[in-house]
């Protein structure tokens, strides 16, 4: 036994970094169907996404927000964080060198996949954020499939500032 967690010493503990408590029915549900053995420990911070509104984007406070939010889960005894705001996605490579856990992107290995299979790309997404993280990876061409273009498709691309962006176009 764990005397930390009073769970069976090989019981893998997943920490969950969100900013909204609409993700905890889903991802729990979806922990249940692909690692089921997971223990799942929610942390939450609402005030995130009121910073990112209130400051205009992912601020060097909202940045330390989310770094304590790692540090507290790894100090919980975790065995890996899954960051499940894409808002926050920006700040996990900032994150990493201060871990000594995997953190994960909850779009990242989903990004990969799509521009690694894709011809066209299509996004819908609710953030200006989401936007600023994608275009990270039309920046330098498409390392998984080469001699494919980087380039942003959209030149207006982060013209809405509802929060809506269209980012159709060949990668």
């Amino acid at each position: 036994m764990n005397k930390l967690t009073g769970l069976p010493k090989n019981t893998p503990r997943v920490a969950l970094v969100s900013s909204t408590r609409a993700v905890f029915g889903p991802m729990e549900a979806a922990f249940r169907e692909g690692f089921p053995e997971a223990q799942i420990l929610h942390l939450l911070d609402e005030t995130l996404i009121e910073d990112f509104r209130r400051e205009g984007g992912l601020s060097p406070h909202s940045r330390r927000k989310a770094l304590q939010m790692t540090l507290t889960a790894q100090e919980a005894g975790v065995d890996g964080i899954l960051v499940t705001c894409s808002t926050l996605s920006p700040s996990v490579d900032d994150l990493r060198p201060f871990l000594k856990i995997p953190v994960v992107k909850i779009d990242e290995p989903v990004i990969e996949e799509v521009v690694r299979k894709a011809e066209k790309i299509g996004l819908l997404a609710t953030t200006e954020t989401v936007g600023g993280f994608l275009s990270g990876h039309w920046r330098g061409g498409n390392r998984s499939r080469p001699g494919m273009p980087g380039r942003h498709p959209d030149p207006g691309f982060h013209r809405s500032r509802a929060g809506v962006h269209r980012t159709e176009g060949t990668q």
